[in-house]
């Protein structure tokens, strides 16, 4: 048994796709039907498997150095988040504000 595969003999990235799939199905994000959530489960499965594959090439200061951009970026998001939630906004403006700052 290879590295990539686990105790039901399925590679392991099928595996992975199968179990987007099937969660998606089931909580049906956005509100879709199932075929329409199990679609989108099939793209984000596949997705991950590709980032993990570009992470593989990856070497270790990107990592570190993208780890800690991400981490600074998301302070720096927060800190400018807050104060854009206490101003005395619409209620519409205000929810979407921040999140487009993130």
């Amino acid at each position: 048994m290879s590295s990539a595969e686990c105790s039901g003999g399925l590679p392991l990235p099928s595996q992975l796709v199968f179990t987007f799939i099937a969660s998606a199905a089931y909580l049906h994000p956005f509100g879709l039907s199932a075929a329409g959530s199990a679609m989108i489960g099939l793209v984000v499965g596949i997705l991950v498997i590709l980032l993990g594959i570009r992470l593989e090439k990856a070497s270790l200061e990107r990592l570190i150095g993208a780890a800690c951009g991400a981490i600074l970026g998301t302070m720096g998001a927060l800190l400018i988040g807050h104060p854009l939630s206490l101003t005395t906004t619409e209620m519409a403006a205000s929810s979407f504000l921040p999140v487009t700052v993130q």
